[in-house]
């Protein structure tokens, strides 16, 4: 009986997709216990694939999705960003090579169902944050170079420290200025 590798979903004989995660069905879904100790040693010898790097909570967040997914999976700081305290800002997920392509979907599709959520749908653009003025991708606001959006609050992106406070001058100015005008 084919069963989704993701949310691990049964479906009759004749379906190869699933319906809710768009994830291609398998047979049967290997036993993690196996699969986590071949992971333990692959991190060992340098041999697991990384992820992107991501914050402690996406890292966490995404952790606990594959591991519900039957998907096993280790969290690795990145040392070469570190905040003030010393500690690493970025984590990464650790996946065995054969897992990549299933924490990918698996990760997607729980993305397209939070926007989804929302009424939103995926997107792929991205913001040039050394543009003088940004639209966002959410709204279709175009406003100033800056980190968030003014109309509706979406992070678009961290602005080096001197450029932050340069465009929080400008930002600044220009208001003043449309207030004189």
């Amino acid at each position: 009986m084919p069963i989704c590798p993701v949310c691990l979903a049964e479906y009759r004989e004749g379906f190869s997709r699933c319906e809710a995660c768009n994830a291609d069905l398998v047979e049967h879904v290997p036993e993690t216990g196996d699969r986590f100790q071949r992971l333990e040693r692959a991190a060992a010898s340098g041999q697991a694939v990384l992820s992107d790097p991501r914050t402690l909570e996406d890292a966490q967040r995404d952790a606990e999705l594959l591991r519900d997914a039957q998907i096993p999976c280790l969290l690795q700081a990145n040392p070469s960003v570190l905040g003030p305290s010393g500690a690493p800002l970025y984590y990464h997920l650790v996946l065995l090579a054969e897992d990549v392509v299933l924490a990918r979907e698996t990760i997607q599709s729980r993305r397209d169902q939070m926007l989804a959520a929302e009424g939103l749908a995926h997107s792929d653009v991205v913001v040039d944050l050394s543009a003088s003025r940004i639209t966002c991708p959410a709204c279709g606001f175009t406003f100033p170079r800056a980190e968030e959006c003014p109309d509706c609050g979406l992070f678009v992106g961290h602005l080096p420290p001197d450029e932050a406070a340069a465009v929080a001058e400008a930002a600044a100015e220009e208001s003043h200025g449309e207030k004189k005008g």
